[in-house]
């Protein structure tokens, strides 16, 4: 799933389980600041893990089974 930190609003966004769906992996843009501000510690629950990373973007695995 690709993910632009313009495309959520921090009072306003869908469920992150309902967002992310089953994704494997995560293309947002670097720091994704707005996301980790938007979803907080469910974010941070997720544990991603850096596949790769360029000036702009970072891909992310979203490691193991998650509960939906």
């Amino acid at each position: 799933i690709g993910m632009s930190d313009t495309a959520i609003a921090t009072q306003s966004h869908p469920p992150l389980a309902r967002l992310l769906g089953n994704a494997t992996h995560i293309l947002t843009e670097r720091g994704c600041k707005t996301l980790k501000d938007a979803y907080g510690a469910e974010w941070d629950a997720l544990n991603l893990e850096v596949v790769e990373e360029t000036k702009s973007y970072t891909l992310y695995k979203i490691p193991g089974p998650r509960l939906q």
